[in-house]
């Protein structure tokens, strides 16, 4: 059965006024739009990719990243020229050697080149690791400063903005936090992390 338009608006009507008969309804005491739900509830929202990203402290990581990165593929093609050049030396000497002695110096490369790649997987974990450790120190102290201003601001539920379509500005806490972030921590330092 489809409703006409008048009745589809009819119905919807009845379903409001019926839930505000029964009390389904939020009252809001104050004039506070950070304030909601029954107006005993005060709402705070944070954009913490923001935070992740544009702090001092992410700027540090990012920086010292990029440095790790550029050492790393330095020693990527230092070992690479090495490992041709041993390459070349092995094919130049084979009408000199036995087949057996040829055979072993193929097999010690072709050792030596496996020994490689698996150095630089791990060195790769290794970066990714640091990196890790690094963004979750950053998180543990945004967190910090955002249970902080919920405590002091009384806030009871502070939600992500990657959570919310839309907000009024008063609800908005990232510009507090970002201050409060660098003036706290404005380095975060890479930590060589073990893999295996």
């Amino acid at each position: 059965m489809k409703l006409s338009r008048n009745a589809s608006f009819v119905v919807v009507a009845l379903i409001i006024v019926g839930a505000s008969l029964f009390g389904f309804h939020t009252q809001v005491k104050s004039s506070d739009p950070a304030q909601a739900l029954d107006g005993m509830t005060k709402i705070a929202v944070v954009d913490v990719e923001k935070l992740l990203k544009d702090s001092k402290a992410a700027d540090s990581i990012e920086k010292q990243l990029i440095e790790r990165r550029e050492k790393l593929k330095e020693k990527v093609l230092a070992q690479e020229k090495n490992l041709r050049e041993t390459e070349q030396s092995i094919v130049d000497q084979k009408a000199k050697l036995s087949k057996e002695d040829f055979e072993k110096k193929k097999k010690e490369f072709e050792k030596q080149l496996i020994e490689a790649r698996q150095q630089l997987q791990k060195d790769k974990r290794g970066l990714e690791k640091s990196a890790g450790m690094a963004i979750d120190e950053l998180r543990r102290n945004i967190v910090e400063i955002i249970a902080e201003m919920a405590d002091k601001e009384k806030y009871d539920l502070v939600i992500t903005r990657q959570n919310v379509v839309l907000a009024v500005k008063s609800m908005e806490i990232t510009e507090p936090v970002m201050t409060e972030l660098n003036k706290r921590v404005d380095k975060i330092d890479l930590k060589d992390a073990a893999v295996n």
